[in-house]
């Protein structure tokens, strides 16, 4: 008589594949509904930040526009300086 562990009884290779596949199940699942709470979260922040926006008077909106200017600039240089540092390696033998 097989036991249930014995590879030679059908049942636990059937057992294992159904297991095998509520496991993909659960996981693609949980993979959808992380996705849709991002998605979730995303809008609510950007809601919120339209919201804070439309308080603010010109003077403050312009300031921050100057702020982010500066800021994207900043980032734009970084890129730049990262770029030519990977070109640089990448023609070194």
């Amino acid at each position: 008589m097989y036991g249930m562990n014995d590879p030679q009884n059908g049942l636990f290779e059937d057992v294992l594949s159904v297991v095998c596949v509520c496991v993909d199940n659960h996981a693609i699942t949980l993979i959808i509904k992380a996705a849709i709470m991002a998605a979730r979260f995303s809008g609510r922040v950007r809601k919120r930040s339209l919201k804070r926006l439309a308080t603010m008077d010109a003077d403050t909106k312009d300031k921050e526009i100057l702020f982010l200017k500066d800021k994207i600039y900043q980032l734009e240089m970084q890129v730049s300086i990262l770029q030519k540092r990977i070109q640089k390696r990448q023609k070194k033998p």
